[in-house]
Formats: structure tokens, sequence, C-alpha cells
């Protein structure tokens, strides 16, 4: 019944987890969330103020494979690193 809800929304953001329910925070290490943004970098996207530079990206990417393999369980056309 939430989707309903979102669709008008008009709360401050930080107000959404009441409505879906869950909070939305993530509990990713800062590796862990570089990681996240090597993926980005592998798929050529445009990455408007990285918090990290591309080659650190895929370098902690590499060490946290298991996020790759999670994504790429989900998203099929993520290329390996």
């Amino acid at each position: 019944m939430y989707i309903y809800d979102l669709t008008d929304f008009d709360g401050p953001l930080f107000k959404i987890s009441e409505v879906i329910g869950f909070s939305l925070r993530n509990y990713f290490s800062l590796e862990e969330e570089y990681s996240i943004y090597g993926i980005a970098y592998i798929r050529n996207k445009n990455i408007v103020d990285a918090p990290v530079e591309m080659d650190k990206a895929i370098h902690y990417l590499k060490l946290n494979n298991y996020l790759l393999k999670k994504f790429k369980y989900f998203f099929p056309f993520i290329d390996e690193v």
C-alpha cells in the first residue's frame, strides 16, 4: 500500500522511511561504498562530485568482489573488472 503513498509524498526526504516502514540507511564501510562507485565507473557512467577517483574505486571493487557479484546477480549487464 505504501507505493500509493509515495506517489503523492511531498514531505521532507528524511521522513520517507516512515512511509515505507524501514530505514534507507546503508551500513557499508567506506571501502564498500567506494566499490559501488567502481561499478558506476566500469559502466562508463558520468559521476559528478565523486568522492573517489576511478582507479581507486576499481581497486576497492576488486577487494570487495562480493559486491560486484551481488550487483551482477540483479544487473547481469555489468561487465567484469
